[in-house]
């Protein structure tokens, strides 16, 4: 990813208010399941959000990694879809984004 995008994705993210995002995860039928997370992010685009381990998109993750996230704007109208891989970290060191 260049810079320029970068930097303008870190920007968007930076302007939402509510923090309010949608995940996007795969069950084990291949089938796509999607939640509503709060969320924070650092400055290598990693999206961070908590959730209960009895969730749904926690047991996704750990069987399927790939999984995609969407921010939307109402005014201006905008979205960011970003794709990825998600891992789950338990230690607080890891979490300190979310504080």
């Amino acid at each position: 990813m260049d810079k320029e995008l970068k930097e303008k994705i870190i920007e968007f993210l930076g302007l939402q208010k509510s923090r309010l995002g949608v995940i996007s995860t795969v069950n084990t039928e291949n089938k796509p399941e999607s939640a509503f997370v709060y969320y924070a992010f650092d400055e290598n685009l990693n999206i961070y959000f908590a959730t209960r381990d009895a969730s749904r998109k926690y047991k996704n993750i750990l069987e399927n990694k790939n999984i995609a996230f969407a921010v939307a704007t109402e005014n201006p109208p905008q979205t960011l879809q970003l794709g990825g891989f998600a891992s789950v970290h338990s230690d607080i060191e890891d979490q300190k984004y979310l504080f």
